[in-house]
């Protein structure tokens, strides 16, 4: 986030996403409870988090971490599900006779 971003390229991110996606963005954590949405930073909060970056870059590595154990969790869960899905399905095997086989 340290890399040139300013509080009028985030808002207009924000719009940007809204518009494209149809994500809310939501004025205060208590609203994330009722609907999905993203979060709108004010002025100072943003501040606040631009100068935490600068002042070390484990505020940056623990959150992309966190982002890609997050991803990674979604991929294993999306495998899971296709697994599943795939073994409710009826199939041919080589161990089969042609008589059961319900495809």
């Amino acid at each position: 986030m340290s890399q040139g971003l300013n509080f009028e390229k985030y808002t207009e991110y924000l719009a940007r996403l809204h518009v494209d996606s149809g994500v809310a963005p939501l004025e205060a954590i208590e609203d994330a409870r009722s609907r999905w949405g993203v979060r709108r930073l004010s002025r100072s909060e943003f501040d606040a988090l631009m100068d935490s970056t600068k002042l070390g870059s484990s505020l940056r590595e623990r959150w992309l971490t966190r982002l890609q154990k997050g991803y990674d969790r979604e991929k294993a869960g999306i495998a899971d599900e296709i697994e599943d899905l795939f073994a409710q399905l009826p199939c041919s095997s080589p161990l089969t006779p042609p008589s059961e086989d319900a495809a």
